[in-house]
């Protein structure tokens, strides 16, 4: 139906794109929605989700500078939108501004995003409490990245990667018996996360106990045969 309107034709394009994401075909759906977006009436109300989506699919690529671009558009047309919306959009454009360590706007952002919808979703409060805490951690502010895992820990207390970054966090400033407690806790709920093992080697380095660690380090080793680091 090539003579359909516009409209219409871009929003069959963003299903499709939304079903090749579904499937994790990333580059079929960046395609339909670069499609969607040039045949989006200008001001159309859905341009801002198309925005959005678009962002999605570059950060996945860690694409940021084009993420960046797409969040500032979605913004633009999304002011009159619901606090949760644009909530979502602040934060993830924070993360993003996070990635390419613009701190400052980073922080802005994800502090919006907090302050519009303070007593909403658990689960993504979570989320924007732990990226704000470790973009603290990255500029060296231990104390508000410590209060932010705290944040993110009361409103989810099972997310392994909070629990380990919080455990490393404690692990840089010597307090060796929690982040043990912590990293013993996100090993549990991931024990094969690579990331938390490699810390609860160094914590066992810490406490003198050089059999562990090296147990530890070979687990490592078996998961990531091959790499460098490991």
């Amino acid at each position: 139906n090539p003579k359909a309107s516009a409209a219409k034709r871009a929003k069959w394009y963003t299903d499709r794109a939304r079903m090749n994401a579904a499937m994790g075909n990333d580059a079929a759906a960046l395609k339909d929605l670069n499609v969607a977006i040039e045949a989006s009436p200008a001001g159309s109300s859905a341009l801002a989700d198309r925005y959005f989506l678009r962002a999605r699919l570059h950060i996945d690529e860690r694409r940021f500078d084009p993420a960046l671009a797409d969040l500032n558009s979605a913004l633009g047309l999304a002011a009159q939108a619901q606090p949760m919306r644009r909530a979502v959009l602040y934060a993830m454009r924070g993360s993003v501004y996070g990635a390419l360590e613009r701190q400052a706007e980073a922080f802005a952002d994800l502090d919006g995003a907090i302050g519009l919808v303070p007593q909403g979703p658990p689960e993504l409060l979570a989320s924007w409490y732990a990226n704000r805490g470790r973009i603290r951690a990255e500029a060296a502010d231990v104390v508000g990245a410590l209060a932010d895992f705290n944040r993110s820990l009361e409103l989810k207390p099972d997310d392994a990667s909070v629990l380990s970054d919080r455990g490393n966090l404690e692990l840089r400033q010597g307090a060796v018996d929690r982040a043990v407690a912590d990293l013993d806790a996100a090993a549990k709920l991931a024990p094969n996360d690579t990331v938390t093992l490699s810390r609860l080697a160094w914590a066992s380095v810490e406490k003198g106990d050089y059999a562990k660690a090296v147990d530890r380090g070979t687990r490592v080793v078996e998961l990531r045969k091959g790499h460098p680091l490991a």
